[in-house]
């Protein structure tokens, strides 16, 4: 399927330019770990939260929840697929290595993309 291919978003990838690519997710979890305070305020507005110890608990659970690079895992996969697994048990039983192309976010990683974002 030309939609989700490999080729095609390699493609993109490369004329566009990555940060035009990943600016949503990349852009917020860079956000939630940089910004703490502009953080907090979001977090008081969605979350209805107005104490400061609220926020500052928030804020830690959150940062620590958001990886800085979009790795995927195979932990990751086997949680989905275990949750796919009560409505198609086809699931239960496939390997989640199967779902996973490494291959084009770590080309993101090796132009430095990432690093950047955290001035690493």
């Amino acid at each position: 399927m030309e939609c989700c291919s490999r080729q095609r978003v390699g493609r993109e990838v490369k004329s566009s330019g990555v940060d035009e690519i990943f600016p949503r997710n990349d852009g917020a979890i860079h956000y939630i770990k940089t910004d703490k305070e502009g953080t907090k305020v979001i977090y008081s507005k969605n979350l209805k939260l107005t104490d400061p110890e609220g926020l500052e608990r928030a804020h830690q659970a959150y940062v620590s929840v958001f990886p800085k690079n979009l790795l995927p895992t195979a932990d990751g996969v086997k949680t989905m697929l275990d949750d796919l697994a009560l409505r198609n048990p086809k699931a239960a039983t496939a390997d989640p290595k199967a779902f996973v192309d490494m291959s084009l976010v770590q080309e993101i990683e090796a132009t430095g993309f990432i690093k950047q974002l955290y001035w690493q």
